[in-house]
């Protein structure tokens, strides 16, 4: 189901994971993910031990996209 993640601009941006948490939150937020289940993203990504497990699970939720990227790059002309 990859296909249907929301693209978050979090490749290139500051890599501290609680940057990395917001920007996926407002891009989940944006395009109209039930807050129920940012929450539940927020509250399994806190809980994590480490860097590496808090980012996988934020990429359980989110497609990563660079931060240049624009969803114009997706059109055909």
């Amino acid at each position: 189901m990859e296909n249907d993640k929301v693209k978050a601009h979090i490749i290139g941006a500051n890599g501290n994971i609680f940057n990395i948490l917001g920007i996926s939150m407002r891009a989940m937020r944006v395009a109209g993910i039930k807050q129920e289940v940012i929450d539940q993203m927020y509250n399994e990504v806190t809980s994590s031990d480490c860097y590496d497990s808090a980012l996988a699970k934020i990429l359980e939720y989110v497609e990563p996209a660079d931060i240049s990227y624009t969803d114009e790059m997706d059109m055909d002309f």
